[in-house]
């Protein structure tokens, strides 16, 4: 059966009046007329006469009046049974029945709707179709909601603007369809073609960025950060209006930028890094818990470092705000299970709570140490589940020097502390020597035990504080042949003041030789002085200066006891 004709005949009006079609309009055309004007014509195409075509459709030459009365237009709703049976003997195709006149709609609702008849009219026949009842009563309804969809969409293709011949060229295709009240086929086209101009300008925006990034890099090596701070600041701001998660990883990236930079060269990077997470943690809702982290971790480090290096109350209120956004990565890495993040989180609080008890007194500082311990106790025992060496050896160091600044806290056992912060700190470099890691991480832990030992020999009830403070120098001297004066002088030049520290204290231990010991110290400070100058920092030679000075004092003084 011909389903194009069932669907058509329900636009007919059946007899009924509406006020959307206009009987006396002279436009008004039926679809039994159409139909009738199209049997008749099909049929003097092949050749039959009514007689012959009834026969053929109906079975039957009896039924020649009613093909009388349907090419006439009396029949003004035929079956849909007698249309195809019609449309089958005159092979009248579903086409042809497509293009038989729908009804045409009155002016007065055009107007109403401001929507040209001929959309209408298309609106009508695509009512038709997609209803099954031959009612006629939702048709004005179904205009309505087409018409509204129609300005919309009118609308949204004018709001597109673009300066590509080829995008506007398209533009025109889509409002001919909607002139054609082609809606459906237009917005099919329509939509593909915004998220083509939102990747263009996607796509511009991030080429954007990577500039702004770009000249941020270039602020960055004249030293000027404020300037690169707002390079990046503009950028993330550009990307947050594309791809919140590529801005959020730009912040993070670049704050670690800033983070590397003002611990080589100094200034105000820190800051900078610390504004540029803020974007971040303003967008916490869209992070994944991975780039929350992140940025908590980096605004952690940042106040951190300007903690260490603010003086008095600002110090100390940096790095408790430090303390807390290591806190928060704790939080989040316990529900999520990150046990690597957690481990971290852990150790740089650690950091946190010892530098805090280097700037408090008594019972607060006991505290802050205490705090520290713990800390890095928690990290330490996450690294050995996981058997990861670096963590351990890291968390071993750090714990020995927290337990060997506890010597201003007489109630907690100095003895216990100070034997406690050399076990640890020997444990981290056994571990170093047994395992690959970074010759950073050696050189710190040698330079720890040396301290640890050298400690423990001052302070500490040693039985042989000489052997400690020899042990010391042995540790020292290691690390010198790890960092080389050449590759890192400020690292190597530390190692030379620690050996003439422990050498000064030596010499007040000695019964005799000990001019011969302070000239050895002095060497060392003038060793460290002048690798300093070699390397171009003078600014780190001051201690080194007093340090010479206080030694030749004390080599005087001892000629003169003579």
């Amino acid at each position: 059966m011909h389903t194009t004709v069932l669907a058509l005949r329900k636009v007919t009006l059946q007899g009924r009046s509406s006020p959307m079609f206009s009987p006396d309009d002279p436009h008004h055309t039926t679809f039994g007329k159409a139909f009738g004007h199209l049997v008749k014509r099909r049929r003097g195409i092949e050749g039959l006469t009514q007689q012959q075509l009834a026969a053929k459709a109906f079975g039957n030459e009896d039924a020649k009046s009613r093909i009388s009365e349907i090419e006439n237009g009396k029949v003004q709703n035929p079956s849909a049974r007698t249309v195809d049976r019609i449309a089958t003997a005159l092979d009248i195709s579903d086409y042809d029945l497509e293009n038989i006149r729908a009804p045409v709609v009155s002016h007065s609702l055009s107007d109403e709707l401001n929507v040209s008849l001929g959309v209408l009219e298309k609106f009508a026949q695509q009512f038709s179709l997609e209803t099954e009842n031959d009612d006629t009563d939702n048709l004005i309804p179904y205009l309505r909601d087409k018409a509204k969809d129609y300005h919309s969409l009118r609308q949204e293709i004018a709001a597109i603007g673009s300066s590509d011949p080829t995008f506007n060229r398209v533009l025109l295709k889509l409002n001919e369809l909607v002139e054609h009240g082609e809606l459906e086929q237009a917005r099919h086209h329509l939509q593909p073609l915004k998220d083509k101009l939102l990747q263009s300008a996607s796509y511009y925006i991030i080429k954007t960025s990577e500039v702004l990034l770009l000249e941020a890099s270039i602020h960055l090596l004249s030293g000027n950060t404020k300037a690169a701070l707002d390079a990046i600041l503009q950028a993330v701001q550009s990307l947050m209006s594309t791809n919140v998660s590529l801005a959020i990883r730009t912040a993070n990236s670049s704050a670690q930028k800033l983070y590397d930079y003002s611990r080589r060269f100094g200034g105000d990077g820190f800051d900078c890094a610390i504004a540029t997470l803020s974007v971040v943690n303003k967008q916490s809702v869209a992070c994944s818990h991975d780039e929350r982290m992140s940025a908590l971790n980096w605004t952690g480090l940042a106040r951190w470092q300007k903690g260490m290096r603010a003086r008095g109350a600002p110090g100390i209120d940096e790095l408790e705000n430090a303390a807390d956004e290591f806190t928060s990565i704790v939080k989040i890495s316990i529900r999520q299970e990150y046990w690597n993040s957690r481990a971290e989180a852990f150790h740089n609080r650690g950091n946190c709570f010892t530098y805090l008890g280097y700037r408090t007194k008594g019972k607060r500082r006991e505290e802050y140490l205490r705090k520290a311990v713990e800390d890095y106790r928690n990290s330490l025992s996450i690294y050995e589940s996981r058997d990861e060496a670096e963590g351990i050896i890291r968390n071993l160091k750090n714990m020995a020097i927290a337990f060997s600044e506890m010597m201003d806290t007489p109630q907690n056992g100095e003895e216990n502390n100070f034997k406690t912060a050399v076990d640890c700190a020997r444990r981290a470099v056994d571990l170093c020597l047994g395992s690959s890691v970074s010759d950073d991480l050696k050189s710190m832990s040698l330079n720890n035990l040396g301290h640890a030992l050298h400690q423990f020999a001052v302070y500490g009830p040693a039985d042989d504080k000489i052997a400690a403070l020899d042990e010391a120098i042995v540790h020292y001297e290691k690390d010198k042949e790890i960092v080389t004066a050449d590759g890192d002088p400020v690292g190597w030049a530390l190692s030379e003041e620690n050996i003439g520290e422990a050498l000064e204290e030596k010499a007040k231990l000695v019964a005799k030789d000990q001019d011969a010991i302070l000239n050895q110290a002095e060497q060392r400070y003038l060793s460290a002085l002048l690798t300093l100058e070699r390397g171009g920092m003078p600014f780190n030679a001051d201690k080194c200066l007093k340090s010479i000075r206080r030694v030749r004092k004390q080599r005087t003084n001892l000629i003169r006891a003579k």
